[in-house]
C-alpha cells in the first residue's frame, strides 16, 4: 500500500507542479469504459450493502452513514467525477428497489458529500474553502430536502411550528446553563432580548432562518464528515492534503507513540493486533513525512 502510495505521490507532486489548477473539472458526457462501469458499479454496490447495514442492524448502524462519502470520494479519486455521478444514479436506483423511497433522500446527501470531497481533494483546494463550500452546499441541500418533506406531508405549518419549539427548547437550556454559572442577570437582561428580537424577525422570514440553522449544524457535521474522509483514503494510499493538517497530525502521531510505550510487552505478544496498529501508525508516519516533503519540493520548483 505504501509502495502505491509513493508512486503515487511522485505523480501528484509532479503534475501539481506543472499542470494549472481549476476551481471544477468539467463534465461532460462520454462514452465508459468496461473498467469504468464495474468498478463504478463495485463501489456503487459496496455503497446500497453499508445503507441495508444502517437499515437492519440493531446498534451502531448509523456510524457506517460516516462511510458511505468513502466510497464515493474514492470513485472521483479514481475515474472522474462523470463516473461518480453514473455510479450514484445505479446506487439509488439499486436502493430505491431494495429499501423503497424512505431512505433515498439521506442516501443522496451522504454520497453527494462524497462526491464534492472527492472533487475538492483531487483538484487539491485549501481546507478554508472545502469547509465553507461545503457548509453552504450542504445546509442548501438540506434546506431543499426539509422543504420538499414539509411540502409532501401536508404543508409547512409543521416545519414553523417546530422550529418555535425548538427555540423555546433551546433558550430555556441555555438560560439554565448561565445560571448555572451564576451569569443569570446576563442572559436575563441583555443576551436574551437580543436573541428572541433576532428570533422574532426570523420567525417572519422563517425560509432564511431555517437556511441559517441548517448552516448551524453543517458546520461541525461537514467538518467530522470531512475529516473521516480524508483520514480513509489516506489509510487507502491516496495521496490527498491531510486534513486539519502536518503539524497537528504529527502531534497526534507522537501521542499515539507515547500511548504505545505504556503498554507493556506482554501485551504486544498476547495481541497481535496491537503489534500491527503500531506498524500501520508507524507506516502512515513515514507516508506523510514523505508526502509533506514532496509537496514543498513542489511548492518550491513551482
Amino acid at each position: 500500500m505504501i509502495g502505491n502510495a509513493q508512486k503515487t505521490e511522485n505523480v501528484i507532486a509532479e503534475s501539481s507542479a506543472r499542470a494549472p489548477k481549476r476551481a471544477l473539472p468539467r463534465l461532460h458526457t462520454r462514452r465508459l469504459s468496461a473498467i469504468e462501469i464495474a468498478e463504478g458499479a463495485l463501489l456503487a454496490d459496496i455503497g446500497v450493502v453499508f445503507q441495508l447495514l444502517i437499515k437492519y442492524l440493531p446498534v451502531g448502524g448509523d456510524m457506517l452513514r460516516l462511510l458511505v462519502p468513502v466510497i464515493f470520494a474514492v470513485i472521483v479519486l479514481r475515474r472522474g467525477l462523470y463516473v461518480g455521478c453514473m455510479s450514484l444514479c445505479v446506487a439509488l436506483f439499486i436502493s430505491y428497489l431494495v429499501l423503497g423511497p424512505g431512505g433515498v433522500p439521506l442516501f443522496l446527501l451522504e454520497a453527494g458529500a462524497g462526491l464534492f470531497l472527492g472533487v475538492t481533494m483531487r483538484q487539491r483546494l485549501s481546507h478554508l474553502l472545502t469547509l465553507v463550500l461545503g457548509v453552504l452546499c450542504g445546509a442548501l441541500a438540506a434546506w431543499a430536502a426539509l422543504l420538499s418533506l414539509s411540502l409532501l406531508t401536508g404543508g409547512t405549518f409543521a416545519l414553523i411550528l417546530v422550529m418555535h419549539r425548538s427555540y423555546a427548547s433551546l433558550a430555556s437550556q441555555v438560560g439554565l446553563g448561565f445560571r448555572l454559572v451564576r451569569l443569570g442577570g446576563l442572559w436575563q437582561h441583555t443576551l436574551f432580548p437580543l436573541l428572541d428580537r433576532f428570533m422574532q424577525w426570523g420567525f417572519q422570514h422563517w425560509l432564511l432562518l431555517l437556511y441559517l440553522g441548517a448552516c448551524v449544524v453543517c458546520l461541525p457535521l461537514v467538518t467530522i464528515v470531512y475529516f473521516i474522509t480524508n483520514f480513509f483514503l489516506r489509510v487507502l494510499g491516496y495521496p490527498v492534503r491531510p486534513f486539519p493538517g502536518y503539524r497537528l497530525e504529527g502531534a497526534l502521531y507522537w501521542l499515539a507513540r507515547w500511548l504505545f510505550r505504556l503498554v507493556p510487552g506482554r501485551a504486544f505478544a498476547r495481541f497481535p493486533l496491537l503489534h500491527d496498529l503500531k506498524r500501520e501508525l508507524r507506516r502512515l508516519n513515514i507516508a506523510r513525512l514523505r508526502q509533506q516533503r514532496l509537496e514543498r519540493e513542489a511548492r518550491k520548483s513551482a
